[in-house]
């Protein structure tokens, strides 16, 4: 595994690190076995958040019982927008993490002007985590967007050691630039979504890891949730990340098939008023095909979540919400006549 350096905090992380939003999706015990072998092949980054439901209590209680903890660095983030929000979740994710302090600390999400506003208020988030840091409670300050103007914004002010930006093989430009003005600012990069998101939308996993290694980030930062993902992803992380030929003409053609029509799963277009699962209902057909199509669709949930997908009353709200400006609303329809006519041809109701 190679290491790299997180901008100017003095830290060394692994060129591969682990996404912690699978965590929350498996048990105790796949999830340990995820992340020894992750830390067994010099996996040294874990990334997570207090969104990611129990991710930090797993990790944290994980952790307690790994002999070689000291080697890993924790980084978490929160949403919340409030000095007082933030100081209670970082005592929170000390709580569950079971560390005596936590490396590098996100305010997670920040995604408008309206959100950047209230989380530098005075009152604001990144006081708090100021705060923390001079009371010894975290170590480092890192920001997350999916906005390129805000981080544009944001990287020369000085506030943040490190940002997370989505950075993959689809999405190049202007997250390229993003990354190049953090380094020459001597913030950490952490490459969010490196396979689109969401269980990834290219075939080569590998390929599309290396590819961003070519780059100046500190670290991809992939969900794993099962050992064959991490003996998989941390391929990338040891010799030359350079791309064979026909690996970059697989990555291209993927990036064309989702070109225009790539959800990150980032979410920010909840709620939908029919409580509709945007970001699920937009990759029916992948999840269907990957896990049987007669296995997975007529469980009850699945009827509900396409009885809601259907229900769209094309009201544009979430479209006026999705940061990447995606068609939401034909991308939907399109979804649901996909499956729909699979299914028919499977001879499924």
């Amino acid at each position: 595994m190679r290491y790299r350096s997180l901008g100017k905090t003095g830290l060394k992380v692994s060129a591969i690190g682990i996404g912690g939003i699978p965590i929350q999706r498996v048990n105790f015990e796949e999830a340990q076995k995820t992340l020894v072998s992750g830390f067994s092949k010099g996996i040294t980054l874990i990334d997570t958040a207090r969104a990611y439901t129990n991710s930090e209590e797993k990790i944290g209680s994980i952790l307690r019982g790994y002999d070689r903890r000291e080697e890993i660095i924790v980084a978490t983030k929160s949403g919340s927008k409030t000095k007082d929000g933030m100081l209670a979740d970082v005592e929170k994710s000390l709580v569950l993490l079971g560390i005596p302090v936590i490396h590098l600390y996100q305010l997670h999400g920040v995604n408008s002007e309206a959100d950047l506003k209230q989380v530098m208020a005075p009152d604001g988030a990144y006081n708090a985590l100021v705060e923390a840091k001079r009371n010894g409670k975290i170590k480092h300050i890192g920001i997350t967007s999916h906005s390129c103007d805000i981080l544009r914004k944001v990287i020369p002010q000085g506030f943040f050691e490190t940002i997370q930006v989505p950075v993959n093989f689809i999405e190049q430009k202007p997250n390229l630039e993003i990354i190049q003005l953090a380094v020459d600012h001597g913030l950490g990069v952490l490459a969010m979504k490196p396979m689109g998101g969401g269980g990834g939308v290219f075939s080569n996993a590998v390929a599309s890891l290396k590819w961003i290694l070519l780059h100046p980030v500190s670290a991809a930062i992939p969900g794993m949730a099962d050992v064959a993902e991490v003996e998989e992803n941390v391929r990338a992380g040891d010799g030359d990340p350079a791309c064979s030929s026909a690996e970059l003409q697989q990555l291209e053609k993927d990036a064309a098939t989702w070109s225009g029509k790539f959800c990150r799963r980032c979410d920010y277009c909840q709620p939908c008023p029919q409580e509709i699962i945007i970001s699920l209902a937009l990759r029916l057909d992948r999840f269907y095909s990957r896990f049987g199509y007669h296995i997975i669709y007529a469980k009850p949930d699945q009827i509900t979540l396409r009885e809601r997908a259907a229900s769209c009353i094309e009201c544009g709200e979430c479209e006026k919400k999705c940061p990447y400006t995606l068609p939401i609303r034909q991308m939907l329809k399109d979804e649901i006549a996909l499956v729909n006519t699979k299914a028919a041809t499977l001879g499924l109701g």
